[in-house]
């Protein structure tokens, strides 16, 4: 007698799933990709690639999380322009007194490899 397939409840009738341990399935995954990328008869690519998509499951990612609102940010960035100009306010300016003299802009002729 052939499975049959029930369209309402997306199951099979009269065949009940078997609980699943996710604990235990955790282990076998992590023990099959640990496995994978110790097995020297596979090519270098493929234990590459294994570990590719163990990373992520194997390592802490880390984030930075900024706590506060966009005000907070506004005064913060406001303070430090006020910090800055009041030490550029302070720094006493030289100012270095020149005359420009005029110069001869014409073409010179015989110079450069267009001649």
């Amino acid at each position: 007698m052939a499975k049959q397939y029930d369209l309402e409840t997306q199951s099979w009738i009269g065949e009940d799933d078997p609980p699943v341990d996710v604990n235990v399935l955790r282990e076998d995954i992590l023990k099959f990709w640990s496995e994978t990328m110790k097995d020297d008869e596979l090519p270098l690519s493929t234990r590459r690639g294994i570990a590719k998509d163990a990373a992520p499951y194997l390592l802490a990612r880390l984030a930075v999380v900024a706590t506060g609102n966009a005000n907070d940010l506004a005064d913060r960035l406001m303070r430090a322009l006020q910090a800055s100009n009041k030490v550029m306010n302070s720094q006493s300016r030289q100012v270095i007194e020149h005359e420009a003299t005029p110069i001869d802009a014409s073409p010179v002729r015989g110079t450069g490899a267009m001649s």
